[in-house]
């Protein structure tokens, strides 16, 4: 595939070139990522800090259903490295995440970490809320796009 497209390119492109970017495959990456995660039951929480606290600088999306048993987090990196030295993030965006919060207190919960540009999904990782409902996430496996779905064990 290709790694970088100029609107140049695109303006040329024909529809049969664009099913081939890398992109239209990643496109598909992640509708299967969403399905699974029943994208239709997520609610947007935006910069709600009740469910998510970020660590300086991470830029992410956040969603969740109804009762917040089921967390998707969107992890955004830049590919623009003046982008990335103007907010002072490393490596791009960086590895930071944050706080997950809106938790059931002492809740155990399952988590998967889910690469956007290539369609893999790391295994299963448990974590026990605080008493307070939280958690700290952790660092991000790599400092490219990544996707978090975290779920309430039954």
């Amino acid at each position: 595939g290709v790694d970088t497209i100029t609107s140049e390119e695109k303006l040329n492109a024909t529809w049969e070139d664009a099913l081939e970017y890398e992109s239209s495959y990643q496109v598909g990456y992640m509708r299967s990522f969403l399905q699974k995660a029943n994208w239709w039951e997520l609610i947007p929480r935006f910069d709600n800090k009740a469910y998510f606290v970020p660590c300086n600088n991470v830029y992410y999306t956040y969603a969740s259903n109804k009762d917040n048993s089921e967390i998707v987090l969107y992890f955004y990196s830049f590919t623009n490295e003046s982008v990335a030295q103007t907010v002072n993030t490393k490596f791009y965006g960086g590895i930071k995440t944050g706080t997950v919060g809106s938790l059931e207190p002492n809740g155990e919960y399952t988590y998967q970490w889910f690469d956007p540009i290539t369609g893999e999904t790391s295994e299963d990782h448990r974590f026990t809320a605080t008493i307070f409902g939280s958690h700290y996430i952790g660092n991000r496996p790599d400092d490219t796009d990544m996707a978090l779905i975290i779920k309430k064990s039954q």
